[in-house]
């Protein structure tokens, strides 16, 4: 009994504060390696390649001060994003690799602030369980395949610093610096993205769920914190509204039903039931589910927390379209909500507990690398194409040869049938030339498409 008492005390060390942060550290590249690797190897997204490196490549626009207003022509004021391209060009030039290299060590440090926020306050068990559900959840692949992504994982890094920051006020108070530096992350977030203003409320939720503080201690004791957490949104749309800035190419917003079906849409995607369930009352249970679960005390405060970061972070999006990239830091919100029922002692009985972690990790390990494979694979026939192009060194580039090498871009190109849609072949056919043009960093290559009846 004391050997067994022992050995588990030393697991239980490795698990916990510095080794256990030691360990998240080392398992999460070894997860991407392993679950999702083919993500280093995917070329430029259409976006980037048009909105960055064709103009830090051909146009001389590689400076500091044309990428920091460089997002206003896009309706957006995101130079924290556009900045990181820059650093990435400046280091990388053209090599896309590199470019998800830094995507990855973005995650890997988010996943460094969760894990030394959870290790600290949570019970093991629910804070590996999250850790591990997080890393091997597609939303990990879907994000990190295409470097739009990138933006959301800049704003969740953020913000989780400032979940962190509000942790550290549990033992040592809101200090005025603290409550600065909170300000610093927020004013971080929204150069970030403009969505992470919803996320605002993150620290304070965790106050008041994880520190039982009353909303009247936090309005009492985080003034500067709250105050600046409305300042910054207010402050930042005032500007824009001056200067008749729109908020990029939404469309109109989806309101009433719309919202709601947007919204099931979006969790029904999260969770995978995408092709079961009705999306209109899918939203509307969804809310009411996450709302409830906020709200009742009697939950883990695992499951409310986790809950609350799901409303916070999908509301935003369910008011325009919706993207994979976009359910990065919903999907942590999902893990913490399994996890915090699943270690929910005395409601669950321990083996089945255990039964249902297992069965979960193994389910989120093939089900993320699946999905990571197949959110690549259209990718990867584009690189196959570019790559052959450019072994040829061709500067004028028959498009007829393309479609012949590479089959599977037919239908995309519009030569697989008359139903093809025009504007999609309209819009693959610059994207490659473009991918052409940046891999032999010549703008004058050009591909010469043969005519529809070429099918």
């Amino acid at each position: 009994m004391i050997r067994d008492s022992k050995t588990e005390g030393a697991i239980a060390q490795w698990f916990s504060g510095r080794r256990g942060m030691s360990v998240a550290l080392i398992l999460y590249p070894v997860v991407t390696l392993l679950a999702r690797s083919v993500v280093f190897f995917v070329p430029f997204d259409s976006e980037t390649v048009t909105r960055f490196i064709q103009e830090f490549l051909f146009k001389g626009n590689a400076t500091f001060a044309w990428t920091l207003g460089e997002s206003l022509r896009w309706g957006l004021v995101r130079p924290l994003y556009s900045l990181t391209f820059l650093l990435d060009f400046l280091m990388y030039g053209t090599d896309y690799r590199f470019y998800h290299l830094t995507d990855f060590l973005l995650s890997w440090a988010t996943l460094a602030v969760i894990a030394s926020l959870l290790l600290r306050s949570w019970s093991r068990t629910a804070a590996w369980l999250t850790l591990i559900f997080w890393m091997l959840l597609p939303a990990q692949g879907w994000s990190m395949f295409t470097l739009t992504g990138r933006n959301d994982r800049l704003a969740a890094l953020f913000l989780l610093l400032a979940v962190r920051e509000a942790d550290r006020w549990l033992v040592r108070g809101a200090g005025q610096a603290g409550q600065i530096r909170m300000a610093l992350y927020f004013l971080a977030g929204f150069l970030s993205k403009e969505s992470a203003i919803t996320g605002f409320a993150l620290p304070f939720a965790w106050l008041v769920i994880w520190g039982g503080w009353s909303i009247r201690e936090v309005l009492g004791r985080t003034k500067t914190a709250w105050i600046s957490a409305i300042a910054i949104p207010t402050i930042g749309f005032g500007i824009r509204s001056m200067m008749s800035l729109p908020l990029g190419d939404v469309g109109p917003l989806n309101t009433g039903t719309a919202y709601l079906a947007q919204f099931g849409r979006f969790v029904l995607e999260g969770t995978g039931l995408s092709f079961f369930i009705d999306t209109v009352p899918a939203g509307a249970v969804a809310i009411a589910a996450l709302a409830a679960a906020t709200l009742v005390r009697r939950l883990p405060r695992e499951v409310r927390f986790g809950a609350f970061l799901c409303l916070c972070t999908i509301a935003p999006f369910a008011f325009v379209w919706i993207q994979h990239s976009f359910h990065w830091l919903p999907s942590l919100g999902y893990s913490m909500i399994l996890a915090g029922l699943l270690s929910w002692r005395g409601r669950i009985p321990a083996g089945l507990r255990t039964a249902l972690a297992i069965a979960l990790v193994a389910f989120f390990a093939v089900w993320g690398s699946v999905e990571t494979s197949r959110i690549c694979g259209r990718m990867m026939t584009y690189r196959q194409a570019v790559d052959l192009v450019v072994a040829r060194g061709d500067r004028v580039i028959d498009g007829a040869r393309i479609v012949s090498d590479c089959p599977d871009l037919a239908e995309l190109l519009g030569y697989a049938s008359e139903t093809d849609d025009p504007r999609v072949a309209g819009k693959t056919r610059v994207y490659i030339e473009n991918l052409v043009q940046v891999s032999l960093e010549d703008s004058s290559a050009t591909i010469v498409w043969p005519a529809p009846s070429f099918r």
